[in-house]
């Protein structure tokens, strides 16, 4: 099935099935006047797994960062839930672990939690006692795992 083919069924109307869960409409991106992305199309469906595959250079890195709201197309559209990726209420909705991650060093557990938390609608305390909970299901376990220990010790402390 071609890419219009499929945007074509996914757009909402009679008949027609719910809007994709992500879509890029003809989008390009340049860096340093080198296209990593020149007219792509793509839609995701709701309930679909992608996966993209190619290699370093291809753009496939960008293409999640114009869906995510992260990187912004020289043109074209990224649409993400319906709306823009921008937008908060989308943003509230969609999870993504990037490819590299961590912290700044130097951070409190507890500090770590509360910046995880201002991401997402859930509470600080609610992180904290779920992580507690994890402790209690590893406590038949005579080692926790690396750095687990380090973080519980680091969590009941009562410095910020």
């Amino acid at each position: 099935m071609t890419l219009e083919r499929a945007r074509g069924i996914m757009r909402p109307g009679p008949g027609r099935g719910p809007e994709p869960a992500a879509e890029l409409r003809g989008v390009a991106k340049a860096f340093a006047g080198k296209a990593a992305l020149a007219g792509l199309d793509l839609v995701l469906p709701r309930g679909a797994f992608l996966a993209l595959l190619g290699p370093n250079g291809a753009g496939k890195t960008t293409a999640l960062g114009l869906l995510l709201g992260l990187r912004m197309p020289d043109r074209g559209e990224a649409l993400l839930l319906g709306g823009s990726p921008l937008d908060e209420d989308v943003r509230r909705r969609v999870g993504a672990t990037p490819q590299i991650s961590g912290f700044p060093p130097g951070l409190k557990v507890r500090e770590i939690v509360a910046f995880v938390a201002a991401h997402y609608p859930a509470d600080a305390d609610l992180l904290v006692r779920r992580l507690v909970e994890t402790r209690t299901a590893f406590s038949e376990l005579e080692v926790l795992p690396a750095g687990l220990e380090e973080a519980f010790v680091s969590l009941t402390r009562n410095d910020p």
